[in-house]
């Protein structure tokens, strides 16, 4: 709870920066972005996003070869789309870190709408 009330400070200070306010230069100098294909196991899937409701919605993707991956969702990853709804039965695209073969499993790192063309 207390890191959520330090991130919405830190927004606060860079949309409204006050004087002695120095996140914004602060975040520069300390964020290191790590691409996700950086990981190890990481993998990108292209395939059908699937919701099955079981007491609870469980999440997987099935590429162009019908192999089926569970999906290991953090729905906030979806909240920019929707939620995780708006993908179910589309075409995505996944970056994931492989988290078990069997049954094959991914932890999502992120997810898209897949190109269409």
């Amino acid at each position: 709870m207390h890191t959520k009330g330090f991130f919405c400070l830190v927004i606060l200070c860079l949309a409204f920066p006050l004087p002695g306010c120095s996140a914004q230069q602060t975040i520069k100098s300390t964020v290191t972005v790590v691409s996700p294909t950086q990981l190890p196991n990481t993998v990108t899937i292209t395939g059908w996003f699937t919701t099955v409701w079981n007491d609870e919605p469980h999440y997987s993707i099935t590429d162009d070869q019908g192999k089926i991956t569970r999906l290991l969702l953090n729905e906030e990853l979806t909240k920019p789309f929707g939620g995780p709804l708006e993908f179910d039965r589309k075409r995505v695209t996944i970056v994931g870190e492989m988290t078990s073969d069997s049954p094959r499993t991914v932890r999502v790192l992120s997810i898209q709408f897949a190109n269409t063309n």
